[in-house]
């Protein structure tokens, strides 16, 4: 009997650091998930004002660029194939001026039109990129891929020949 007590004893004695030990880094384990969890969703919202202000910012530039074209009350000149712009053309924007505009843009030298439909009064990404290609020869430090006031008298300069 007195082996057995002994023997109790002494496994109580091996086990009991180890059964609080494991409290102990069950309790740890518990709150360091949380607190990584909360640092994920801290840094998440961080990333999301982020974002917003990104987007502010590209359509602050965008804005700046519609406002610099401004409409003009310059009547379109009778010269075939003189192109005035009267107002900003980026993307998204649609009409008969921007289908004027893919045409001049589709016969200005090193231009490669990436799209097969030719002109098509939308402005997408084809005549973004072939603007920026247009405002990149001509050395015109513009909004890139906008068509703005700087760019749009440039083209009239040279398909008015003014």
């Amino acid at each position: 009997m007195k082996k057995q007590i002994i023997t109790v004893v002494l496994l109580i004695g091996m086990f009991a650091p180890v059964a609080a030990s494991a409290d102990t880094v069950s309790t740890s384990v518990s709150v360091v998930p949380q607190e990584v969890w909360s640092k994920m969703m801290s840094l998440k919202t961080q990333i999301k004002e982020l974002q917003a202000r990104i987007e502010a910012l590209r359509g602050s530039q965008t804005a700046q660029a519609i406002s610099a074209v401004g409409v003009t009350d310059t009547p379109a000149s009778a010269t075939p194939g003189c192109l005035v712009i009267t107002r900003a053309l980026y993307k998204g924007t649609s009409g008969s001026d921007v289908k004027k505009l893919q045409s001049y843009l589709m016969s200005y030298p090193g231009v490669v039109w990436s799209s097969d439909a030719g002109a098509s009064s939308y402005f997408g990404t084809a005549t973004m990129e072939a603007v920026g290609f247009f405002q990149s020869k001509e050395g015109l430090a513009s909004f890139p891929g906008v068509v703005d006031k700087l760019t749009a008298d440039r083209i009239s300069k040279l398909s008015c020949g003014l």
